[in-house]
């Protein structure tokens, strides 16, 4: 079994403040490399960050639980959080794109017990509401709609769940389920909320709000990002990425992988896809090697140096676990934030 990692994020140029100062082609200025807290080092299958980056939290293994940091200056701190009420590990989390509100997804393979999703609000790490039941299968993805009145989750078993939630994680609806054939490995809203894109191994479909199908394509999306003219990007299971058109065309595809690492290896999918609409970039990690690559939206050419990351495999109860991009993140002052799997975090800004 190996951890979750596919997470998505798009950068709005509408919410882009000029005065902060574009990112500009060249080497990154590198403003913090070191490991998080030593008391947060534990094994973790997910994490997440505020879209400001302000705070950052991690779903736990065994211990059933999640932390919640803070950025202070270039550091994240532990902040106090109970944000303990799962009784299996924690797969997935997700927060909110405009409040301080956290959900996430906890189960555990081949045993009958909690397949559930869960609200919190941060930072005080209350639970609101009751535990949302999802099916019998693991939690392996979710996703909040850009305007914070849906969230979806997907499992391993295909099926995926939409609800309506409201203001503060209050009054929430079931809005539709589908059990599908495929396991879901990647959820996406459109940017007006109105569609979301499902993800499986080899394939992708778009779906309404009632859970039906408008269009669907055979190529993997282990990670996916909507576009506001309506296409999206994908990251596949064959550590490619791709873009797709409104009409489910591919407009371009660049692999990530070099043919003799992706021959070598068992463990190549996209797990982190952050589009940067203000750069024009789209920023990609793998589960093979821990390293940030950034390619042009509208061409798919690389078009900065690769960052290779620290790389230093973690073992866990499952056997040593290659370390690799959890999640990432890039603000429109240009910083980016990237945390890997052993639990290092960068934080770097393009001069």
């Amino acid at each position: 079994m190996e951890p979750a990692g596919s997470a998505s994020a798009w950068l709005d140029p509408e919410a882009f403040d000029p005065e902060a100062g574009e990112a500009k082609a060249g080497e990154p200025k590198q403003l913090f490399q070191g490991f998080l807290p030593a008391s947060t080092r534990v094994q973790f299958y997910t994490a997440d960050f505020t879209p400001d980056g302000r705070y950052l939290v991690l779903g736990i293994g065994d211990e059933h639980g999640m932390v919640l940091l803070e950025l202070e200056g270039e550091r994240y701190v532990e902040r106090q959080a109970d944000l303990s009420g799962h009784t299996e590990p924690i797969w997935s989390v997700a927060f909110h794109p405009t409040e301080l509100l956290l959900a996430s997804g906890a189960s555990w393979p081949n045993r009958r017990s909690e397949r559930a999703v869960r609200l919190w609000s941060i930072p005080d790490g209350k639970q609101v509401g009751a535990a949302l039941k999802v099916g019998s299968a693991n939690i392996d993805t979710l996703a909040w709609s850009p305007n914070g009145e849906l969230l979806a989750a997907g499992t391993e078993a295909g099926v995926f769940v939409i609800w309506r939630v409201g203001a503060g994680g209050s009054e929430v609806e079931a809005l539709a389920r589908n059990d599908d054939v495929q396991g879901v490995r990647a959820l996406a809203f459109a940017p007006d909320s109105s569609s979301l894109l499902v993800g499986h191994d080899e394939s992708w479909e778009r779906v309404d709000l009632d859970g039906a199908v408008i269009d669907s394509g055979q190529q993997g999306a282990t990670a996916l990002a909507a576009m506001r003219d309506g296409g999206f990007i994908a990251g596949s299971d064959h550590c490619a990425v791709v873009r797709f058109d409104a009409a489910g065309e591919a407009l371009w595809r660049t692999e990530v992988l070099d043919d003799h690492s992706r021959y070598l290896s068992h463990r190549n999918q996209v797990d982190v896809l952050v589009v940067d609409a203000v750069h024009g970039e789209v920023l990609v990690g793998h589960d093979e090697r821990p390293m940030l690559r950034y390619l042009d939206l509208d061409t798919g050419a690389e078009v900065r140096p690769t960052t290779q990351l620290p790389k230093d495999d973690v073992e866990s109860q499952f056997g040593p676990q290659h370390d690799f991009v959890q999640a990432a993140l890039r603000t429109p002052d240009g910083v980016v934030t990237v945390l890997e799997q052993n639990g290092n975090l960068t934080r770097m800004w393009f001069p």
